[in-house]
């Protein structure tokens, strides 16, 4: 919830607050012999949501906070949280697209990425060479992230 808060409010998941998750996450997962586990669920996590970074379709403070949430959770739990919170994503982009009314103008766009992509077999960063006002363009992931988490806990318990 502080994620959020300070996602929606400063543009920016503070470090410290990450950093602090990950540490509960490492003495529960210690309490329960997993530690290894945990390492290796926040490598899988890195090694999925990087390229996404790297393209700039996701920020940093996401693919943290992704990484944070996997370490508290099991294989299989996991597994649904990721798949509800990024399904909730799509949904709240394409909603925020649908209200905003440029979901012509951004499939548009991303349909001639993919083609530029083809053609030139090198990958850009996502957005170059388009001006897309940053308000508007970015999606806050934490609200989806919060509501695939309380998903999961309905789904799950």
């Amino acid at each position: 919830m502080l994620a959020c808060f300070f996602d929606y409010r400063k543009d920016k998941i503070p470090n410290a607050l990450i950093l602090t998750g990950l540490l509960l996450a490492c003495g529960y997962q210690a309490a329960q012999n997993s530690i290894g586990l945990l390492c290796v669920r926040i490598l899988l996590v890195l090694i999925l949501l990087y390229p996404l970074y790297m393209l700039g379709m996701l920020g940093a403070g996401d693919v943290k906070l992704y990484c944070m949430s996997a370490a508290f959770l099991a294989g299989k739990d996991c597994l649904i949280f990721f798949s509800l919170s990024l399904l909730l994503s799509a949904a709240a982009a394409l909603l925020k697209m649908l209200f905003l009314g440029n979901l012509r103008e951004r499939i548009h766009y991303f349909c001639s990425y993919v083609a530029d992509v083809a053609k030139n077999g090198k990958l850009l960063f996502y957005q170059y060479g388009i001006v897309f006002e940053k308000k508007k363009s970015g999606l806050h992931m934490t609200g989806p992230l919060l509501l695939g988490f309380l998903l999961y806990l309905c789904v799950t318990h």
